[in-house]
């Protein structure tokens, strides 16, 4: 896991800043971006290879995702598996 700076646009056209990148396959990498609704994402590795590495914890970055999980989702139960796998 590290965590990324992204400056690409996505399909709802929305610039994304931050993001955890989670787990990097052999075509898709699975990122979860910093912004409401926290979702799991697949972005191609050609993608991905332009990322820029931060100095940032991965721990704090995980910390703020729960927070943010929690303010939009309500409880842990009511959080989506694919989220819950990585960030709790």
């Amino acid at each position: 896991m590290k965590v990324v700076r992204t400056f690409f646009v996505r399909k709802d056209s929305c610039e994304h800043r931050h993001a955890l990148l989670v787990e990097r396959g052999r075509k898709w990498s699975k990122v979860v971006f910093v912004q409401h609704p926290i979702r799991i994402e697949k972005v191609d590795n050609k993608i991905a290879d332009d990322f820029v590495e931060i100095d940032y914890s991965v721990r704090k970055a995980k910390s703020i995702l729960k927070k943010m999980c929690l303010g939009f989702y309500g409880t842990k139960a009511n959080t989506p598996k694919s989220v819950k796998s990585y960030i709790f």
